[in-house]
């Protein structure tokens, strides 16, 4: 995603046991751990494990949706 839409997507692959202090803030229990977050620091999704991709964008869909930021029609 962050590929095909570098001015709104930013994907970050973070080493959990090189940045200890990311991952307690982040609760990073287990791998992966992807964080969705938007520009409001207060609002964000994240789960850990691996996902589907129709899982992943219901998540994003959701997390924007409560935001305002997009219209997702229907």
């Amino acid at each position: 995603m962050a590929l095909a839409n570098p001015v709104r997507v930013r994907a970050e692959s973070v080493d959990a046991n090189e940045f200890l202090e990311w991952a307690d803030q982040e609760s990073v229990y287990s791998v992966p751990k992807t964080v969705l977050t938007t520009k409001d620091p207060a609002r964000s999704v994240s789960f850990e494990g691996a996902v589907s991709e129709e899982y992943m964008i219901r998540q994003i869909k959701l997390l924007l949706d409560d935001t305002g930021q997009v219209d997702l029609g229907s």
